[in-house]
């Protein structure tokens, strides 16, 4: 890496075989055979689209991959767990001995950094490559395919250049060894080995007994496509019954009388005379909306069709339950909770088991980043020399707001302050707990030194000598008595005979 003095150190480390100088994968749009025309732009026309056809011909991951832009439940339980899932990346670095090293963490600091900004201005346009964004892309991989793939790029130096994100629907998965199960990538005709040691996987609830991964949200798909074909049927049936129907009914005694005498006698001169003055009517009055007034004779009654409460299809069934039902097992799916797809009774589902055990969810979907990036970092600690490891972690999701959460902080700084005090943690430790970074420089060090049991004792000291002083100011004098004591003073006493008493 950049900064990093790797010829130096040729001798301590294990340099990778296979490496591919600017990477062997390839990234979800790239195309070897037209990497020179416009990536193709996406469909917009999906939402028209027969999904219910595409349920029997497309596989589960496409299908899954549709579901999360075009339908409500399943979108809206992507941006719940990727809202509530965004939460702080942090690392810390140790030794074998697992002891904090903080030369390490200023080394990981600047991987990061080299992975956030942009060193070599030569290359052109780049797009984003912030840590937020690098992880909000992970998130939605997990989301989509149940695992993640990363790729480290580094030049022929070995110096850090990108983390290249891979889609692992493109993986066929190899196990020549017994326990040692290898990716290949399939890209149209291409085939990439990808036994790279800079290559690194992480799955979120895979099934053990299979190599590929699914998306946690598979069982979704026949309750989403039941729900849709329900609510088609419920629009046939508002077109027949929900929306107001014009009826016009004709007197055929009139439209008779407006024939000649002679085809009056013939049958099928009447009949054929009378259904070509209804055709006429319902040409004429075939595009008029319900709304728009009609002038006619009274040849003619015009009135609106009314069958939901005479007994027609619309009051046959209550579909309601129904809708409740696919609803439910949607939730189910989802693993998500009311609240989230817009279902939660008022002071409801708000703050209850259900949004916890959704948070710790949302929680979950973050191990799979931390496994990667606990490798990658660990590798790039690797490559330059250091045998320490890296380990990264999230914080939780929390839906409190920040002043709530004080108070919190508050007992932990005390509990951890007297740990730091005692010993048993160490400031390294206690800056990281507390503040997420390692003991500043200039910062004193207080693990083990009693800290906090010497200002205790000096605080109980003033308290003693304060209390003591109180004691003797508010003591009563002997010959100066209070009101009570006046007032229980004898006749025979000095001072009732005095003249201050009456």
């Amino acid at each position: 890496m950049a900064g990093f003095d790797i010829l130096g150190k040729i001798g301590e480390v294990i340099l990778p075989k296979g490496f591919k100088n600017g990477g062997a994968s390839l990234t979800p749009n790239y195309d070897p055979q037209q990497s020179t025309q416009a990536v193709g732009a996406p469909d917009t026309d999906n939402h028209l689209r027969d999904l219910l056809n595409e349920r029997t011909t497309d596989a589960d991951n496409d299908l899954i991959e549709k579901l999360m832009t075009y339908d409500p439940d399943v979108s809206a339980a992507v941006a719940a767990y990727l809202t509530l899932s965004n939460t702080e990346m942090r690392y810390v670095v140790k030794t074998i001995d697992n002891q904090i090293d903080s030369q390490g963490m200023a080394q990981v600091a600047q991987i990061i950094s080299q992975l956030t900004y942009v060193t070599d201005y030569s290359q052109g346009f780049s797009m984003p490559r912030s840590m937020k964004t690098r992880n909000e892309q992970l998130r939605f991989m997990v989301l989509k395919r149940g695992s993640i793939a990363l790729e480290m790029i580094m030049d022929q130096k070995f110096g850090l250049q990108d983390a290249r994100l891979i889609d692992t629907n493109s993986f066929e998965w190899y196990e020549k060894k017994v326990g040692r199960p290898t990716p290949v990538q399939k890209k149209g005709n291409d085939s990439i080995d990808l036994n790279l040691p800079t290559v690194y996987y992480a799955a979120h609830r895979q099934d053990p007994s299979k190599l590929y991964s699914k998306s946690n949200f598979i069982s979704v798909i026949n309750t989403v496509y039941a729900r849709l074909q329900i609510i088609g049927d419920l629009y046939d049936i508002m077109q027949i019954n929900g929306y107001p129907r014009m009826t016009i009914k004709l007197l055929e005694d009139v439209i008779v009388r407006n024939m000649s005498e002679v085809d009056r006698r013939d049958d099928k001169k009447r009949l054929t005379f009378v259904n070509s003055v209804l055709n006429d009517v319902t040409r004429k009055f075939g595009t008029i909306r319900p709304t728009q007034p009609i002038v006619h004779t009274d040849s003619l009654e015009v009135s609106t069709l009314d069958v939901s409460g005479g007994g027609g299809a619309g009051s046959a069934i209550d579909i309601q339950p129904v809708i409740d039902v696919l609803n439910g097992q949607n939730q189910a799916a989802l693993k998500s909770v009311a609240t989230v797809l817009g279902r939660g009774a008022s002071g409801v589902n708000t703050a209850s088991v259900e949004a916890q055990v959704f948070s710790m969810q949302a929680a979950e979907l973050n191990e799979p980043l931390a496994e990667v990036w606990s490798q990658f970092l660990t590798f790039a600690m690797r490559v330059s020399g250091s045998q320490s490891y890296v380990e990264v972690y999230f914080d939780k999701p929390e839906m409190r707001p920040p002043n709530e959460l004080e108070p919190a902080w508050v007992q932990k700084q005390a509990r951890l302050q007297k740990d730091l005090s005692l010993g048993i943690i160490s400031d390294d430790e206690y800056h990281l707990a507390m503040y997420n970074r390692p003991k500043p420089p200039n910062a004193p060090i207080l693990s083990g030194t009693g800290f906090l049991e010497a200002q205790q004792a000096a605080g109980n000291g003033n308290d003693a000598t304060s209390q003591a002083q109180n004691a003797k100011t508010n003591t009563p004098q002997k010959d100066q008595p209070d009101s009570r004591q006046r007032a229980q003073t004898r006749k025979s006493d000095a001072s009732a005979k005095s003249n201050a008493v009456k």
